[in-house]
């Protein structure tokens, strides 16, 4: 499988920020569904550390920047919707 960095330019808010960023790996069309096949197969699931409805979407937020979660933060757009 073969993977490739992709630049781009930096936004305003890259270039000012004291975080950083990283850019994902891209491959070929092959690969990535050769990846996504073998994800499934081993029935990998993102690691969800908090959902949040939607109306505390600025809760959401500043739970994301804080950098005190580990795993994926969620906002749920259906009410009533249950998300595992």
């Amino acid at each position: 499988m073969e993977f490739f960095a992709v630049s781009r330019p930096l936004s305003p808010l890259e270039r000012d920020s004291t975080e950083r960023f990283s850019v994902p790996l891209l491959g070929n069309r092959d690969d990535a569904i050769k990846m996504n096949a073998a994800l499934e197969l081993a029935q990998y699931k993102p690691l969800i550390n908090k959902v949040f409805p939607f109306d505390q979407l600025k809760d959401a937020y500043e739970h994301a920047v804080s950098g005190d979660h580990m795993g994926k933060i969620v906002v749920n757009l259906v009410e009533g919707d249950q998300i595992e």
